[in-house]
């Protein structure tokens, strides 16, 4: 049986580049928590693939997304992304659906991410 992960956090290093502007660490956790840092969790449980769910600690600006972003691009084959929207911007930059593309499957276009927009994602 293939086991997918469906929603986990990555985050790396609180840094000037991509700070923490929110304090919302698990409790009892302290520093980063990187996508290798899953990618050896996941391998260690024998789970295939997982979904990143963007941490509301960078916020939700305009650069909330890019950690999961990062994330998914070093683990193409193994990490999908889930990013934060701005609900109450103005709804034409999201667009609509997507019906099947590799990159969003299915999901809000602004909403899902992935790195490589010609990998097969279905599996018989």
């Amino acid at each position: 049986m293939r086991l997918v992960d469906a929603h986990t956090h990555t985050w790396g290093s609180d840094t000037a580049e991509l700070p923490w502007p929110e304090p919302v660490l698990p409790p009892g956790w302290e520093g980063s928590y990187t996508a290798h840092d899953l990618v050896e969790d996941m391998d260690a449980a024998g789970v295939e693939e997982a979904v990143t769910v963007t941490t509301p600690m960078y916020g939700r600006g305009a650069r909330a997304n890019e950690y999961t972003m990062r994330s998914v691009e070093a683990y193409p084959d193994r990490l999908w992304g889930v990013g934060l929207m701005d609900f109450y911007g103005d709804p034409r930059r999201y667009g609509r659906r997507s019906g099947g593309s590799s990159a969003t499957t299915g999901c809000w276009a602004s909403g899902c991410m992935r790195a490589s927009s010609t990998r097969n994602t279905r599996r018989d």
